[in-house]
């Protein structure tokens, strides 16, 4: 193990139990997200929620992934759609490493309460020069991928794929291929899989998907 690795093994071992009684804490101090989550999560809620804070703590420290998979080349315009399942947050930064010019579109929490958390992660995720998007620059979202860009997003919500017509109507107006995606970790060594069967993944390792929020537009 080369030294980087070692000490971002070492911060996720820090992290790990603070950021459980973090989410701990966010769980049980709101009825309303709590009663969201059991029903989405059932008897794996406490078990979910230890799985989403390894799962952060990996996001924070950094850590690599390795990508398996085929995606289109660097200069024609693609794609790639996810869930909020393992450790989504370093998938664009490890395609940015491989060439890649990314665009992934997010949402920002109301500035009322949510102003640090906007700052520290467009912090978070503009690094290696990712280009985020917000739902409302549709017109740069298509130039973005005409002129060969590859597009990020997440489209779970209230279930699983209830924002995905709007993206597979994008690709459609683009003329570029809409591919799945997911990234997860086993035992400290991260994974990006291009082409996944996310249906799959989320039968096979329940407690790696979350999103405890009803969405937006409820």
């Amino acid at each position: 193990m080369t030294p980087l690795r070692r000490n971002r093994a070492r911060l996720r071992l820090l992290l790990e139990p603070a950021l459980i009684l973090v989410l701990l804490s966010w769980y049980w101090l709101c009825r309303r997200r709590r009663i969201v989550w059991k029903r989405r999560a059932g008897s794996l809620a406490l078990r979910n929620l230890a799985t989403l804070a390894r799962n952060a703590a990996f996001m924070l420290s950094g850590s690599d992934l390795l990508v398996r998979g085929d995606l289109p080349p660097r200069d024609q315009g693609a794609i790639i759609y996810s869930i909020h399942f393992g450790v989504w947050e370093l998938v664009p930064r490890a395609l940015s490493n491989r060439g890649y010019r990314l665009g992934i579109l997010t949402n920002q929490y109301p500035l009322s309460w949510g102003r640090a958390v906007n700052r520290f992660l467009r912090r978070f995720r503009c690094a290696g020069g990712i280009r985020i998007f917000y739902p409302d620059e549709v017109r740069s979202i298509v130039e973005f991928l005409r002129a060969g860009g590859l597009f990020a997003v997440l489209v779970d919500g209230n279930d699983l794929y209830s924002k995905l017509a709007p993206i597979r109507k994008l690709s459609l107006v683009c003329a570029v291929p809409l591919i799945p995606f997911a990234a997860y970790q086993n035992r400290g060594c991260g994974l990006v899989t291009i082409g996944s069967d996310l249906d799959r993944l989320v039968q096979d390792r329940p407690c790696d998907y979350l999103w405890a929020y009803r969405s937006r537009e409820s």
